[in-house]
């Protein structure tokens, strides 16, 4: 795909094989979702904000399937599987330029005499 601007840039460069034929119209997954009731936007706007949803029934059963099929196929790869510490410390974030340009972005909270941080990815640590 060429880089550029906006959509105009998205050019199709060369196709391998055939899209399948459907039967159907089929609907983009925001549609389908709030339809099933499996995917709430507007509850979901109400609480955190744009771009959020609330997951429900077999809508979070999928999405919490969804994860080990993620995992075992990059582990598959050579990749290793890693949970890594979600509150670091301002060094820690000082040396991957979290900060100072991000302070007022990130979450901060108290241990004893030490302030600790939500990691904004896994990176981070």
């Amino acid at each position: 795909m060429p880089r550029g601007g906006d959509a105009s840039f998205n050019l199709e460069v060369r196709r391998v094989g055939e899209p399948p034929r459907l039967d159907f119209e089929p609907k983009a997954h925001w549609d389908l979702g709030v339809e099933l009731g499996i995917l709430d936007f507007e509850r979901a706007a109400r609480i955190s904000g744009a771009r959020f949803a609330v997951y429900w029934d077999l809508g979070a059963r999928l999405e919490r399937a969804l994860h080990p099929v993620h995992l075992d196929l990059h582990v598959s790869r050579g990749y290793r599987e890693v949970i890594p510490p979600y509150l670091v410390t301002a060094e820690t974030l000082l040396g991957t330029g979290q900060l100072p340009k991000f302070e007022g972005d990130l979450f901060k909270t108290a241990a004893g005499e030490r302030d600790l941080y939500l990691i904004p990815t896994a990176e981070v640590p």
